[in-house]
């Protein structure tokens, strides 16, 4: 009997070493390197991933100033991604001092245009770096050609 006993002892004596040996060394191992962030914007992810983002941003911004996105284009022949960016940034910037009427409707309009070309920008930027990505380089091209459909609609806004 006090076989019995010493065994079951020996045994209760083992799980708890077993589990308490687990949890401390649950506790005393490394926690998990943070998730990596992208030198583009700080958003997690991959530059695909920041350029899926963005152009989600852009087809939301669209539909919220009722136009419907462009057809989808392929890169304008002589135009690089760094040449593009740099127009859809100019438009961002143009939108403050085209003229435009200076109703709520055309302040918003202009808001979303701005916010339009500067995610345009941004995706020409990630497609430059990423060079001759076939992806990368329609997102830049679809995003300028959403850039310039909004930057039209805000210059040619009237009260």
């Amino acid at each position: 009997m006090k076989a019995v006993w010493g065994l079951a002892l020996g045994i209760a004596c083992a799980i708890a070493i077993a589990c308490g040996g687990s949890k401390s060394s649950m506790k005393s191992a490394a926690p998990a390197p943070p998730t990596a962030v992208q030198e583009s914007g700080g958003l997690p992810g991959s530059p695909r991933d920041e350029i899926d983002q963005l152009d989600r941003d852009i087809a939301a911004k669209l539909e919220q100033m009722q136009l419907a996105p462009p057809p989808a284009a392929p890169m304008p022949a002589g135009m690089s991604t760094q040449a593009m960016s740099a127009e859809a940034t100019s438009a961002a910037n143009d939108t403050s001092t085209c003229a435009h009427g200076t109703s709520d409707t055309c302040r918003s309009s202009c808001d979303l245009s701005k916010s339009i070309c500067d995610n345009a920008g941004r995706i020409c930027n990630i497609a430059n770096q990423l060079g001759n990505d076939n992806y990368a380089n329609q997102k830049c091209a679809s995003g300028k050609a959403s850039c310039d459909a909004a930057h039209g609609r805000c210059c040619s806004c009237q009260p």
